[in-house]
């Protein structure tokens, strides 16, 4: 699409753009919402702030993890080239859900050392997750990345300047897709946390999440996901998401049988 704008005269990376506008999209609706939360607003803030940086961390750390069998080939030529590894692998490449894991994790240590529990911020925090994750999407498809498979069918978008996409073919727009689906999770999210499901908002958003990630995976089409025994990492993560949280809701109904 445009993996490129002109701002001010500089040359900017579309999905770079479209990553700190979902941040300031995200923050902005953690400031509005905490009007309704006065007494832990700022702790929603902070832990907002901090969680952006277990995003770029988890992210890039799971991309390396998955790259690892290149990064094991590539060790001669890293050794040759300093720079290579930086170009290469440090540069660029994200992972969705280790930002995602990564950005819970560290509101969830910044939740604890404030003494709050996480679930107390979750109607501030995890629909503005859902927004921050859908105009990233946006990004991907300006910059051509997480691209769907080739496709005969009615609907289906054509890169001519991709970084990554392949051009002037029929492909799926995977990315668009996510960018809707996430943007009416953000909605959904809303409309529960202000009715005061404050903690069923993380356990479900993981959920439909992960349900949608599963089935999206069969219809992508970049080679970068990782592969093993048919299924994407994506898809593999995917499954262990479903499978802690029916342990976890087996285990809830246990405790709950035992108390009464």
């Amino acid at each position: 699409m445009k993996p490129f704008v002109i701002l001010f005269g500089h040359r900017l990376p579309s999905y770079g753009l479209a990553a700190v506008a979902g941040f300031l999209l995200g923050l902005t609706f953690v400031l509005l919402e905490g009007r309704r939360y006065k007494t832990v607003w700022r702790d929603a803030a902070d832990a907002y702030l901090i969680g952006i940086l277990g995003t770029l961390l988890g992210a890039k750390l799971l991309y390396l993890l998955v790259q690892l069998p290149s990064i094991i080939r590539d060790i001669p030529k890293i050794r040759e080239d300093g720079t290579y590894f930086f170009t290469h692998y440090l540069a660029g490449g994200m992972v969705f859900y280790g930002g995602l894991f990564g950005a819970v994790f560290f509101a969830y240590l910044t939740t604890r050392f404030f003494g709050k529990r996480l679930s107390e911020l979750s109607p501030m925090l995890v629909p503005a997750l859902a927004l921050v994750a859908g105009t990233g999407r946006i990004g991907c498809f300006l910059a051509g990345c997480c691209y769907g498979r080739e496709t005969d069918g009615p609907v289906y978008v054509v890169f001519h300047n991709s970084l990554s996409a392949p051009p002037d073919v029929h492909l799926i727009p995977t990315q668009l897709f996510e960018a809707v689906f996430d943007y009416s999770l953000f909605f959904l999210l809303w409309y529960l946390g202000r009715k005061g499901y404050k903690e069923a908002l993380l356990p479900l958003y993981f959920f439909l999440y992960a349900v949608f990630r599963f089935v999206l995976e069969f219809f992508r089409g970049d080679a970068q996901r990782g592969m093993a025994l048919g299924f994407s990492t994506s898809q593999w993560i995917s499954l262990g998401i479903l499978l802690f949280l029916l342990i976890r809701c087996l285990y809830k109904r246990r405790r709950r049988a035992q108390t009464t």
